[in-house]
């Protein structure tokens, strides 16, 4: 044979992959390209409309993505270090990614124009968080999500006029031709651009001559700031350096500068940063393309005296000083500061109770009166989390006398349900009057009432504690907490009256989701077969949540169960480490995913090679539930020629017994050298909660009774076709194999804490038997084992 167009053939081959990198790398450079480039700006510009809130230049606008558009309020920080900073929680539902984790485009709307961005980016959430908690009502009802930051900012002329409460922005030249008048009032001087900033020129008098610095402008900060190191050098650590000139104009009038480690570096030496209150009493114009900046006066200078008063207290660090300026000013603006940096004065100083207390007072008295309660609350948490737990309580017991008055009315509830938990080991009684008045306005908290029934049970009132543990159990929050005391509370009781799955059950029902079959599996006579059926569920506690997800697959599920009988068909579930590693996932678990291909991670396996859906919206569980029926129905006419017997023990934490395996002889077909035998050790039902909303779930696989593989045992009957194996395994050995699979898989993973879910109830084990093909995983026959319950006291 000639090989004559070989070498062509190849050549041609490595030349259409050649091709195809560089045309990969030619849509990967345009997808960069895309992401990186630069914010569009729509209609000209336009002004947009700033409030002044607590400090901070608040935006309000919309944001829109490909899918929806949402009302907001951002941060406008002309001298942040980045572009659009967003939550989240925001971007989530825009989306701001596409579902392979690329930057989708975002479009910021205004009044007047719009602003396209390429990409956002994570900023400080819980900053976003606090701001909107404790100005909601000066922001309204949009939530601050975010910040516009100098690498969107850069691109574009401004004009800051917050004396009529706006900023205009306009494309890098709309400035070029406007037009300034000449006044002592008003001023045009050069500037400078670097790191995205722009920097005034500025002059004050040193200790022999006259010293030149820059001073960038910016809006992320309130006070204007003077570095430190400049401020030590002139012998005036307060920042009183006298007059701070650009051009003729003096800032030093105006405001007083606040000392700080200023972080951002110029050529020229820094002097500090620009802040919102200069920006307050000037007009500035800022022309990046002819590099001018324009500042207009816009009304005369009032000196804050009491604002540099607090600034020298600050830095002679002395508690007195801090005392004395709040007794009087501790209305203004700085008040809050003020009673924050004396209360950390005096815990580093170690002082009495008594001065501590009157500096929790101050922090209550500078608060607004309908946000102490929250604010006491958040303090109470700061001082229990540095130690500062007596403290703690007293600051909690302080806010409950404004809670009534608070903006947030659960703020009463917090309090006296946090308080409640600090004095449990202190004062059951006094713990429980906090406790029981948390309950009433938060019924369904989970901490609550996990606390309400430590108050009980250290009362001895083991029926009530009962009850509360219970109303635990279904919280996330508080289901692992409760769970080890409703097991300590069961260890107490009687053989006969101990606690089990289906007390558990029974006791959240209607707390949780659950769904039952309209009716039982009527099978046909003409077309049943001797089959009984074995459905897998792949499933993990943390897909979705309460409303979507597992939570789906698992109603579904339910719903089967309680459709057929054991004789009809068995069940079985596996958690998989997908997304998060959680206690339930086993070896076994992985092992059978990967034996039957199942691409999930949440599917139902029915018989081990057809599939039904797993996941889906709490409302789906109906569908889900028929859809595993027409499966397994299905299933049940398809004839089998195996058949099972089996029975077994659970004695003393150890499971044992025989499975009987009747089928073909051996060589009488393919079917009996490519079977095996698995011989599965379950629980009818395990405590965990995740998020998905799941709290019990059902024929947990905990593992194989026989030793070795966990395909299971070869099926090797003998000449009338009968196979019998004995099986016997220790639960805690099977406890310890699992915790040792979870422990390699955690390393360096997310992972649920609890281990909890790790124990096996021998009240609950069930042996279930699988007969599958080798190969496929097909399911020939299924049974679940007669399991004979041996008490210890009955022995």
């Amino acid at each position: 044979m000639h090989l004559v167009g070989k070498p062509v053939f190849r050549f041609a081959i490595r030349s259409a992959a050649l091709l195809l990198v560089l045309g990969l790398g030619q849509r990967v450079t345009a997808q960069d390209k895309d992401i990186n480039r630069p914010p569009v700006l729509s209609d000209g510009g336009g002004a947009i409309p700033v409030r002044v809130i607590d400090g901070r230049l608040v935006v309000s606008c919309d944001i829109s993505g490909t899918r929806l558009r949402v009302p907001v309020n951002l941060w406008f920080d002309f001298d942040g270090a980045y572009g659009l900073q967003l939550h989240n929680r925001a971007a989530a539902p825009l989306p701001a990614e596409t579902p392979n984790g690329r930057p989708s485009p975002l479009t910021l709307h205004f009044p007047d124009f719009t602003i396209g961005i390429a990409r956002r980016e994570l900023g400080p959430e819980e900053a976003f968080e606090k701001y909107t908690k404790y100005h909601s009502k000066e922001i309204g009802e949009d939530a601050l999500v975010g910040a516009i930051g100098s690498h969107i900012l850069k691109h574009f002329d401004v004009v800051f006029d917050l004396p009529r409460g706006q900023i205009s922005l306009l494309p890098i030249g709309g400035l070029a031709n406007h037009e300034t008048g000449a006044s002592l009032d008003e001023i045009v001087t050069p500037v400078t651009l670097q790191n995205d900033l722009v920097w005034l020129p500025v002059s004050l008098q040193g200790r022999s001559a006259p010293i030149r610095r820059a001073l960038a402008i910016g809006s992320s900060r309130y006070d204007t700031l003077l570095d430190r190191r400049l401020c030590n050098s002139l012998q005036r650590p307060a920042g009183n350096i006298g007059p701070l000139h650009c051009e003729s104009i003096d800032f030093a009038p105006y405001v007083a500068f606040r000392p700080a480690d200023v972080v951002q570096v110029h050529s020229d030496g820094v002097a500090g940063v620009l802040g919102i209150n200069l920006l307050e009493h000037f007009r500035v114009y800022v022309d990046r393309q002819s590099l001018l900046v324009t500042l207009q006066s816009a009304g005369s200078p009032s000196f804050p005296k009491e604002e540099l008063a607090w600034f020298q207290a600050v830095v002679a660090e002395d508690s007195q000083l801090v005392l004395d300026w709040l007794k009087d000013h501790s209305q203004t603006r700085l008040g809050r500061e003020a009673a924050e940096f004396l209360l950390s004065l005096l815990l580093d100083d170690g002082a009495e109770e008594d001065q501590l207390a009157q500096a929790v007072q101050w922090v209550n008295d500078t608060m607004p009166k309908n946000l102490r309660a929250t604010r006491l609350f958040d303090l109470m948490e700061e001082l229990v989390n540095e130690g500062e737990e007596a403290l703690g309580i007293s600051a909690g017991t302080l806010g409950l006398k404004s809670a009534r008055a608070d903006r947030y009315p659960e703020s009463n509830y917090k309090l006296h349900g946090r308080l409640g938990e600090l004095l449990l080991p202190r004062d059951n009684r006094e713990a429980w009057r906090h406790l029981l008045s948390a309950a009433f306005g938060l019924p369904e908290d989970g901490m609550i009432n996990l606390n309400l029934g430590r108050c009980y049970e250290a009362d001895g009132k083991k029926k009530r504690a009962f009850s509360r543990y219970v109303q635990a159990l279904v919280k996330e929050e508080s289901s692992e907490l409760a769970m080890i005391a409703l097991a300590r509370l069961d260890s107490e009781l009687p053989a006969d009256q101990r606690l089990t799955i289906e007390t558990i059950d029974r006791m959240i029902s209607g707390r949780v989701r659950n769904y039952s079959a309209p009716t039982m599996y009527e099978a046909d006579p003409d077309t049943r077969s001797e089959r009984t059926s074995l459905v897998e569920f792949f499933t993990n506690a943390y897909v979705g949540d309460e409303r979507a997800g597992a939570i789906g697959g698992a109603l579904g599920n339910q719903g089967a169960l309680t459709h057929f009988a054991d004789t009809d068909c068995v069940f079985l579930s596996y958690h998989l480490p997908a997304p998060r590693i959680e206690p339930l996932v086993t070896p076994l678990a992985m092992h059978m995913q990967r034996w039957l291909e199942v691409r999930g991670p949440i599917v139902h396996a029915v018989d081990g090679t057809r599939r039904a859906p797993g996941v889906g919206r709490y409302r789906q569980g109906e569908k889900i539930y028929e859809a595993i029926r027409d499966v397994v129905a299905d299933q049940l006419k398809q004839p089998t020629k195996i058949q099972i017997e089996a029975k077994g023990t659970v004695r003393k934490g150890r499971v044992a017994g025989q499975v009987v395996i009747q089928g073909p002889p051996p060589n009488a077909d393919d079917l009996s050298s490519g079977l095996v035998i698995q011989v599965v050790i379950a629980e009818r039902g395990v405590v965990f909660h995740g998020s998905s909303g799941v709290v019990i779930h059902r024929m947990v696989a905990r593992g194989l009774a026989t030793e070795g593989s966990l395909d299971g045992v070869r099926y090797t009957p003998d000449a009338n076709g009968r196979c019998e194996i004995t099986f016997g395994r220790e639960l805690t050995e099977l406890v310890t194999n699992n915790k040792v699979h979870l422990d390699s898989l955690a390393k360096g993973k997310a992972s649920g804490n609890t281990r909890i879910g790790l124990r096996i109830d021998p009240k609950s084990v069930e042996i279930v038997v699988v007969v599958r093909e080798v190969i496929s995983g097909k399911v020939a026959q299924a049974s679940k084992c007669h399991l004979e319950r041996v008490e210890a006291s009955a022995e």
